[in-house]
């Protein structure tokens, strides 16, 4: 996959959370620890990514309507942990976390 435009390429990896927690919404989200990060960026997101100094690896954080473009599942086990790709707006990124979540969660 290549993205096209001022379209970034992320991935999600979401892993279940040793200590479930029970809603009363079928929310199953709230169950798990959910990172991003950045695979690819499009040729016209370049030259802002690089004023931004943002970059591939780099763990955006993303606003709270991002709209998904585009979703592919690349991996799943059971139900334990998910990988997905999603291609999503440059303007989308509203900060980079410094550390991957994923890895501090799993310690």
């Amino acid at each position: 996959m290549r993205v096209t435009g001022n379209r970034v390429l992320i991935e999600q990896v979401s892993v279940r959370k040793k200590v479930v927690i029970k809603t009363l919404k079928d929310d199953d989200e709230a169950n798990f620890n959910i990172s991003f990060e950045i695979k690819q960026i499009g040729a016209n997101a370049l030259e802002q990514a690089k004023l931004d100094k943002v970059g591939e690896g780099d763990f955006p954080i993303l606003g709270q309507y991002t709209n998904m473009l585009a979703t592919s599942v690349i991996h799943t086990d059971g139900n334990k942990c998910y990988v997905m790709h999603h291609i999503i707006n440059y303007d989308d990124i509203i900060g980079i976390d410094e550390k991957n979540p994923v890895l501090k969660w799993q310690k």
